[in-house]
């Protein structure tokens, strides 16, 4: 046979097949290497499409025989394709047949430039199938907490039968729901695909366009731990995947204080809080953050500022600082030790936490803790705020250890004035009880308001306000009644005091009606110191005899009627006298018209004309001057208790010192007058004027008229002059009336200026039993019949004092009848 050369330069082969027999083909052969491949491209395909493959390698030539094998690994799968094409010796093109089915990776493309040798570069050549299930990118993610976290660095991938990613080969759109569970609801992450509904956490979608897409998921403050991420086709074309995503705490963005610091702290405990504050560091979405870079001190500082010194003089502090430390029960805090805050009671403190020097990007804030206190005071006690001291309850308080101070029953409390509060409690009217209890201010019952609930609201009236203004029928009615009943005492007095001279012989009647008047104007007067029933009985009774009128229908109609405007009314009040002297004038002058001689004369017989003028004059005689006396005399008799009491009242203010240094005054009954104003100094100073006039001026000024009267003309002219003036006391003792006004005098001053009940019932005693001695002594009356009358009217007096004296003995005044 023939030997081929190194060369192979077409030397032909032939076959020896006997001795002498050899063939004769002349077929010729060549020796070429063995080709290499380096990449194809593209290096994947579609199984039921024809696809053209660029190779790239070495040893590539053009024979007959040039030949592209595309096989599994498992070697029952190959097609091999003798049309590759020669680009050159780099590069060929092999075209990739439609296939039946997809093969199994791994598979390979080889080349072989004989047909029968192929090369052995094991470059893998993916002959893709249908999309069947999802793929993630990555099957375990990690991510850090936020407020916010958008979670899309997931990528989900349609993959065949066997795990290949379809890519550009997957023409379909999907939308696939991302699910959020957490593994400790599941055990372990290998249960991810067993997360049912329950344990969803948060969703999300996946847009799959070419075979692949980036997921979306957003968070809301995610907790840290490990969750699964479960791949769903809702349409269930494509079997579902999962991953594992790990949240690890984020940048730091905010501090937590747990456990919060004590709320109350105590000075005997040297201030220092029994529960003291830990603050941990959170990331934007509340996860504990529980390492730093760098190391990491807080500050506390109190707010506001405390005291310097505690009530002992013992020095505070107002900052506080702790380092970043493990703590008990696992993870790092700021763990405080030393915290003590010295605190006002009443002041709500607070521990301003901050980082010291922070790193740039974190954006940690200052927190507050929640409030410190000092403790609370016992519960019959209270304190003012900014103090220590923990105060005893004041007297018409309710007191429950705070600074909230409540009324007690029929108590008024003023209400604060530039932030200040009182402490004084007032008990008010104990007969009509207006105020309300357990009100922080003055609270007042239905109808009442003002200082101490002493007022009536608009539309009411009366002492205990209960009178509504729309009744006026019954206001009027009362008044009207009043003016006939005093109009008819007044003219009958008129009449038997004009009639009344010195020789008059029915004195009796006169005197007992005098002193009747005086007694019940007294009882009236000590009124005041009754109980409830008797009270209004003598007032009622005595304010006909002193002119007290109804005047409830009067406010009604004038609403401006107070008390100014009704002491200018009682002033003017004795000027009725000229009223008086001139209607008695007239009628003695009409009188001696109709009985006259003359042109009108009625009656022409002189002896009964004489009797006329005598049976119906009423002066008897009397000139302008004793008309004037004696009127003056009946007027003082129904006014002078009441005009005494008006002047008293107007001089008589309560005094509260409901501020510390700063008094309050109010005009006693009139609550609505202000004593510090200059206008009722004013008024003080016209009443002066008039107690001087009428208190002292009426009683001594009689007793100067009648002895000038007695000097002018004679004794005789004084006594009938004085006749209804002086009935009823003996010549030597006949001004005694004066005397009885200084004692109603005395009586009512004591009555409106001492402040205790009980010693205004002492008051009153003293002042009747020196004038019962007097009387007993003196003897002023004109018989020892009336010298009786007059013992017993004081005596009886003295023995009401008494017994108003026993009604206000504590130890009586529960029993029924007192």
């Amino acid at each position: 046979s023939n030997k081929t050369g190194q060369d192979c330069r077409e030397t032909s082969i032939e076959v020896r097949l006997a001795p002498g027999l050899m063939t004769a083909n002349n077929v010729r052969l060549r020796r070429v290497p063995t080709p290499s491949i380096r990449s194809v491209e593209p290096n994947r395909g579609y199984y039921a499409a024809s696809t053209n493959v660029t190779v790239k390698g070495h040893n590539f030539m053009q024979t007959t025989h040039l030949t592209c094998m595309f096989f599994s690994v498992d070697g029952h799968r190959h097609v091999i394709r003798e049309d590759a094409t020669l680009i050159d010796t780099t590069e060929i093109v092999c075209e990739q047949p439609p296939m039946a089915e997809p093969w199994p990776k791994p598979t390979y493309l080889e080349v072989s430039v004989d047909g029968q040798v192929f090369s052995r570069s094991l470059v893998t050549y993916d002959i893709i199938g249908t999309g069947v299930a999802l793929e993630a990118d990555k099957p375990y993610a990690v991510t850090n907490a936020a407020a916010a976290v958008e979670f899309n660095t997931t990528t989900i991938f349609t993959v065949d039968e066997y795990g290949r990613r379809l890519m550009h080969f997957d023409n379909s759109t999907y939308t696939v729901n991302v699910k959020l569970s957490s593994v400790l609801n599941l055990g372990t992450a290998q249960n991810c695909t067993a997360a049912s509904q329950d344990d969803v956490l948060s969703y999300g979608y996946v847009e799959l366009r070419h075979g692949q897409g980036r997921t979306v998921l957003n968070m809301t403050s995610p907790t840290t731990g490990i969750y699964c991420l479960n791949f769903i086709d809702p349409m269930g074309s494509l079997a579902p995947t999962y991953s594992v995503l790990e949240i690890l705490p984020g940048t730091p963005a905010a501090l937590k204080i747990d456990p919060q610091p004590s709320s109350e702290t105590n000075s005997y405990d040297f201030w220092l809080l029994s529960q003291q504050p830990w603050v941990r560091l959170l990331d934007g979405a509340g996860n504990d953050v529980l390492d730093s870079k760098r190391p990491l001190s807080l500050t506390a500082r109190v707010i506001p500022s405390p005291p310097a010194v505690d009530e002992i003089d013992r020095p505070s502090r107002n900052v506080f600082i702790a380092t970043f430390q493990f703590a008990d029960g696992g993870g790092k805090a700021f763990v405080f030790d030393d915290v003590a805050v010295v605190a006002y009671r009443g002041i709500a403190y607070r521990l301003n936490f901050s980082l010291v020097n922070p790193p740039l990007g974190w954006g940690v804030q200052p927190i507050l803790s929640d409030p410190i206190s000092a403790q609370i005071c016992g519960a019959t006690q209270y304190f003012v705020v900014g103090t220590f001291a923990c105060n005893k309850c004041p007297k018409g308080a309710i007191c429950n250890g705070t600074q909230h101070l409540r009324t007690a029953d029929n108590h008024w409390r003023h209400e604060p004035v530039d932030g200040n509060e009182s402490y004084l409690f007032v008990e008010c009217n104990q007969r009509h009880r207006p105020c309300l209890a357990n009100a922080t201010y003055s609270a007042c019952q239905a109808n009442f308001m003002g200082p101490l609930c002493t007022l009536c609201k608009p539309g009411f009236v009366g002492k205990d306000c209960s009178e509504a203004c729309t009744l006026r029928t019954g206001l009027w009615t009362s008044f009207a009644l009043f003016l006939v009943v005093y109009g008819l005492i007044f003219l009958a007095t008129t009449i038997d005091a004009f009639r009344k001279d010195s020789r008059s012989k029915r004195h009796l009647g006169t005197s007992l009606y005098k002193r009747f008047l005086g007694y019940i104007q007294t009882m009236g007067s000590i009124s005041v110191v009754m109980p409830d029933l008797a009270s209004s009985t003598f007032s009622a009774i005595a304010g006909v005899v002193r002119f007290e009128a109804p005047m409830e229908a009067l406010q009604c109609k004038y609403p401006g009627l107070n008390r100014y405007v009704m002491f200018y009314f009682w002033m003017l009040l004795p000027s009725i006298t000229l009223v008086i002297a001139l209607m008695v004038w007239l009628w003695d002058n009409l009188w001696h018209v109709v009985t006259s001689s003359g042109r009108f004369g009625l009656v022409k017989d002189p002896v009964k004309r004489l009797i006329w003028r005598r049976k119906f004059r009423m002066a008897a005689g009397k000139g302008i001057l004793g008309i004037l006396v004696v009127s003056f005399c009946i007027v003082c008799q129904f006014l002078y208790p009441n005009l005494m009491k008006q002047i008293a009242g107007l001089n008589k203010c309560d005094t509260y010192e409901f501020f510390p240094g700063k008094d309050t005054r109010w005009l006693t009954g009139s609550y609505d007058i202000d004593c510090q104003l200059p206008e009722h100094a004013t008024m003080t100073s016209l009443s002066m004027i008039f107690l001087c006039a009428y208190g002292l001026g009426i009683p001594i000024g009689l007793f100067i008229i009648g002895n000038m009267l007695r000097r002018i003309n004679d004794l005789q002219d004084e006594l009938d002059t004085f006749a209804f003036y002086f009935v009823g006391f003996r010549a030597e003792t006949r001004y005694w009336e004066s005397m009885n006004m200084f004692r109603k005098l005395a009586m009512i001053l004591c009555l409106t200026f001492v402040k205790d009940t009980a010693l205004k019932v002492y008051c009153c005693i003293w002042i009747i039993s020196f004038f019962l001695t007097l009387v007993y002594l003196v003897r002023p009356a004109a018989n020892p019949a009336l010298h009786r009358v007059d013992l017993h009217f004081l005596v009886t007096i003295l023995i009401t004092l008494n017994i108003c004296l026993l009604w206000m003995t504590p130890s009586l005044s529960s029993l029924p009848y007192f």
